[in-house]
């Protein structure tokens, strides 16, 4: 197998993490994963058309867009959901979109060991 299938072969196997979130129903359990360069464009893009006023506010439940899936690996919410996501308990959104944060290397100081390493 050549290097490039060998790294082709991994499309599909996103590093995920079941994080258990109770406020949404007796042991449910849901996938955060790392976005693929695709995930992360979109939502790169989405967060951008977002009004500057209002991006705060839309962060976490666009981060829960791209990163949220269901057992078979899809995408549990659409970008036409962020209005609903806002209306969830906070305490589960904050719980999940911090999973994502680390997953995705988008903590503060990932973001600082980056800059420092380019």
């Amino acid at each position: 197998m050549s290097l490039k299938a060998a790294i082709f072969a991994t499309i599909g196997a996103a590093i995920a993490e079941l994080v258990a979130v109770p406020e949404f129903g007796d042991n449910l359990k849901l996938n955060v994963s790392v976005m693929t360069v695709a995930e992360r464009a979109n939502f790169d893009e989405a967060y951008r058309l977002v009004k500057e006023s209002e991006r705060a506010i839309n962060f976490r439940p666009l981060l829960l867009v791209f990163t949220v899936k269901d057992e078979n690996g899809q995408a549990v919410f659409s970008v036409d959901d962020v209005e609903q996501i806002k209306q969830l308990n906070s305490l589960a959104v904050v719980r999940l979109s911090d999973v994502a944060l680390r997953l995705n290397k988008m903590l503060k100081d990932d973001v600082e060991a980056h800059e420092k390493n380019s």
